[in-house]
């Protein structure tokens, strides 16, 4: 097995031969071909070069695995950095350089982030550099840093607005965990935000609200008089997965189950039927057998009663 040294070395090695081709290419450069087979092994390589145009298995896009093992190598970020200033495309450096900007926020290293980040290009309505400044936006946002979330934004491509729209769903989820709902609520009032952000606003109090205290705000504060339905039992399952973490109530459970079920189950909520993914979600969180088989009856997608079944095999497993 290569040290990450080694397979490192041949990425980089790779990457500069293929410069901004992406995949393995056996007619580009022998070179290359030769890196391939180190990387991957011979028999991959001869597979690779008999396999008739787009090689679906056995491809690499260099930038890629070498961004992967910087991931698993235990390097520091500045070292991480050094690397990449060897990497001869711009495009591929540009990827990498976006990559550790976003492991070093996580990380801690702002200064660096903020360095890696100027060396950014800034051509064209959509710049590199632009990206580079989401990337600080959401880590600001991630915090309830709201000062210098304010002084990134500017610095941000406007036209860029669904990330931005993100990253502002972001600040207020943070801050209403951070500094509370009472503080937040006062920020998202402004013409700035608004009941778009409603949601983002609300969800951190599922941890502690019931559904009863959701209906009494909704009631008491005139701005969330006209919150549609779908927000609200959103809401609420989010309450009642928090709550039968503790402890399961069976009036509490029907109370939102009757609500789900008044879902259209043909309505999408990402891959899964929206009504699927909070029947899975309160059946997984309840540990009630009798109640994770109601749920499963009412499901509509196989898909997703074999990941309750599978829930129920280890479930029943472990009594």
């Amino acid at each position: 097995m290569k040290s990450i040294d080694t397979k490192i070395e041949l990425l980089l090695k790779g990457l500069n031969i293929s410069k901004d081709f992406e995949y393995f290419d056996s007619s580009l450069d022998s070179a290359l071909e030769d890196v391939y087979g180190q990387l991957c092994g011979e028999e991959e390589l001869e597979i690779a070069k008999n396999m008739n145009g787009y090689p679906k298995r056995y491809h690499t896009t260099w930038a890629w695995p070498l961004r992967n093992t910087f991931d698993e190598s235990g390097y520091s970020n500045q070292k991480i950095a050094e690397i990449i200033k060897k990497v001869i495309s711009q495009r591929h450096k540009d990827f990498l350089h976006l990559y550790l900007i976003e492991k070093s926020l996580k990380d801690g290293d702002i200064e660096l982030a903020k360095e890696l980040l100027m060396e950014l290009p800034v051509e064209g309505d959509y710049s590199v550099r632009a990206n580079g400044y989401l990337h600080l936006l959401k880590h600001y946002a991630s915090l309830g840093d709201i000062e210098n979330f304010n002084n990134t934004l500017k610095l941000c491509n406007k036209k860029q607005r669904q990330d931005i729209f993100h990253a502002k769903a972001i600040l207020i989820n943070s801050l209403s965990r951070i500094k509370g709902f009472d503080y937040t609520f006062q920020i998202v009032s402004k013409k700035d935000y608004g009941e778009k952000f409603y949601f983002a606003l609300l969800e951190p109090l599922a941890t502690s609200y019931e559904v009863e205290d959701f209906e009494k705000l909704f009631v008491s504060q005139p701005a969330f008089h006209n919150i549609h339905m779908g927000m609200r039992i959103n809401l609420y399952v989010k309450s009642l997965v928090e709550k039968q973490k503790l402890a399961f109530s069976e009036e509490r459970f029907n109370k939102v189950f009757d609500l789900v079920m008044t879902i259209d189950p043909k309505e999408k909520g990402g891959d899964w039927r929206l009504r699927d993914i909070y029947l899975f979600d309160m059946a997984v969180s309840c540990g009630n057998l009798e109640v994770i088989e109601k749920c499963k009856k009412n499901l509509i997608s196989p898909k997703v009663k074999k990941e309750l079944n599978a829930y129920i095999k280890k479930l029943k497993a472990n009594d």
